[in-house]
């Protein structure tokens, strides 16, 4: 039953096991998606604002050429027409606009309250006031006045010329992206305006401009929805604030336009906040949104200091649905392998279960055989001792019987002295040490070594966990074989080694000293520990022993320390943790 009931335990652990570690796995591969996600988001948001600058760059350069070009163009139109407009011809303006390749020439003078057009090469541009065409008005009269234009917050000025940024017609409502040049230089009563409509602004942009980058950027990657330039500068404001009134009807400021590039079809009411939060804090905001009944993966990336022209927040709409679908992809997976997993456990548990139970008998009857063996093996001590003790008996009656006293004394003291020795030794607790006492007190006594040991509060080296006994053996006998090595040198009566140890707390501390043939200096102190280095004769001699010593206590995150404590003495301290 006990059996049972671990092997169903064991059972619940490896399916909890494993569903736990296929939650860390699909959570983790969530967010290490997202995190890809955001990452690609962030890299393709500079890339477009790279590319963007490049385009508007090539773009104001295109557009100071057209500005030039304008220039050249009402220019010869000055020396090819009338001073006077009224002795000027509409059908003339349009054959000279054709002549100097520009969609049309108007001509402006001066009335007493105002600046009107009186001659066009195209007629629905005649008889047009200035009054309310913004910025316009007032370069026309600076003109007039023969001075720069200036104090206009955009165009080129030049001598005797002033080209306006793009901006729509205010005759031919059709025309939402023109270029104007007005020239003039006090030789004629009119201003001169040479026009490139919405034609030839639109070639430029469908072969250099931010559009075209977009749209290719959108058809390299399908997870791709939308990507729009937002106006963070006027996305906020009411739709009627960024209108003017061109006969009569309202048209949007091409400058002040909401979306300055891109499409907006995929609209949410979170927009101008996210768009107001990046551009305010000026770093990328992402979030998931709903959009049309699907999830959606939205970044808006700020850009303050565009090369050229005004800030703009780039809007990158991404299917979130392809992450979606990697997750439940990833989700299968892990069922698969949580499955397989589980039908090899399950089997892999039953073979042990198996292999437990019939084993459990065999472990059983060699418990029973070794614990028969040890009692046969107490019973041959207690013999050999029951024979020892009765020789020992015996000779001392012998002794006692012819009245040999001195020597009966001798016999009995060295009886005490080997018995005192042996609990000494029996008394350490941990056989591994008592043994290598032992061995080391039987080579001391052949080498005439004073050899003295004591061991303090150690009945717990029974329980030593953490440390082998090898390693322990290792380094004392290290410590042990190197001090016997260094007496060897001096007389038989100088030869003094003593071994002490003992627990501090959860350590368990060895300290070997013996004396020396002559004072050591600081420095063979500090190299004491060096592979190779040794204070004997070289022959015979590898100076390993104290390395040896130093990199085992270090393994067990222990410490070897030497020190001098007596004249011509030397001491060496192992200190290692052990677990109770």
């Amino acid at each position: 039953m006990v059996g049972r009931n671990m092997f169903l335990y064991a059972l619940l652990f490896l399916i909890g096991l494993l569903l736990v570690n296929d939650a860390a796995n699909y959570w983790s591969t969530k967010r290490e998606l997202h995190r890809t996600l955001e990452t690609q988001m962030r890299e393709m948001s500079a890339q477009i604002k790279i590319s963007v600058d490049r385009s508007q760059e090539a773009y104001r350069y295109v557009d100071t050429l057209m500005a030039a070009n304008l220039r050249s163009a009402a220019i010869a139109a000055k020396y090819a027409l009338p001073s006077a407009y009224e002795q000027v011809d509409n059908e003339r303006l349009r054959q000279l606009a054709e002549e100097l390749n520009v969609s049309y020439i108007t001509l402006f003078a001066r009335t007493p309250d105002d600046v009107v057009s009186v001659r066009s090469s195209d007629p629905r541009d005649i008889g047009k006031s200035t009054k309310g065409w913004d910025h316009y008005h007032e370069a026309y009269l600076q003109l007039f006045e023969k001075r720069r234009v200036d104090g206009l917050d955009y165009g080129q000025s030049l001598e005797n010329y002033w080209a306006g940024e793009i901006a729509p017609s205010a005759s031919i409502l059709s025309d939402t992206k023109n270029k104007f040049g007005n020239f003039y230089d006090g030789t004629t009563d009119y201003i001169i305006n040479p026009i490139m409509n919405t034609r030839y602004i639109d070639e430029l942009e469908r072969s250099t401009g931010v559009e075209t980058i977009l749209k290719d950027t959108l058809n390299q990657h399908e997870q791709l929805l939308e990507i729009t330039l937002f106006n963070p500068l006027t996305f906020s404001l009411p739709d009627e604030e960024l209108v003017n009134i061109r006969q009569g009807v309202e048209m949007a400021k091409y400058k002040g336009r909401k979306v300055l590039f891109g499409t907006y079809e995929l609209r949410s009411a979170n927009d101008a906040s996210s768009i107001a939060d990046a551009y305010a804090r000026n770093r990328p905001v992402q979030r998931l949104d709903r959009i049309d009944g699907r999830t959606v993966y939205r970044t808006y990336y700020p850009v303050q200091d565009p090369t050229y022209g005004q800030p703009y927040v780039i809007g990158i709409t991404t299917d979130y649905g392809f992450i979606q679908a990697k997750l439940r992809n990833q989700l299968n997976n892990l069922g698969v392998v949580t499955g397989l997993a589980l039908i090899a456990s399950l089997a892999m548990v039953a073979l042990l279960y198996r292999f437990v139970k019939r084993t459990r008998d065999e472990v059983a009857q060699t418990v029973q055989d070794n614990y028969n063996e040890e009692v046969k093996s107490l019973f041959v001590a207690v013999r050999g001792e029951r024979h020892d003790f009765v020789n020992h008996l015996n000779t001392l009656k012998a002794m006692a019987d012819t009245k040999r006293y001195d020597q009966l004394n001798r016999y009995i003291k060295e009886l005490v002295d080997e018995t005192i020795a042996m609990n000494d030794i029996v008394s350490i607790g941990h056989p591994a040490i008592a043994a290598i006492i032992r061995s080391k007190s039987a080579v001391a006594l052949r080498q005439r070594i004073d050899f003295g040991y004591a061991f303090e509060g150690m009945t717990r080296l029974e329980s030593i966990q953490g440390v082998k006994s090898v390693d322990l053996v290792k380094m004392l006998a290290n410590l042990i074989d190197n001090a016997f090595e260094e007496v060897m040198e001096l007389e038989p009566e100088e030869r003094n080694v003593r071994v002490h140890g003992w627990m501090e707390r959860e350590r368990i501390v060895f300290s070997v000293s013996n004396t020396l043939r002559r004072e050591l200096s600081e420095s063979d102190l500090r190299r004491m520990f060096e592979p190779t280095f040794t204070t004997k004769k070289t022959d015979g001699h590898s100076g390993l022993g104290l390395s040896i010593v130093r990199e085992k206590a270090r393994q067990y995150r222990g410490d070897v320390t030497v020190g001098t404590p007596a004249p011509r003495t030397i001491e060496f301290v192992v200190s290692v943790p052990v677990g109770g």
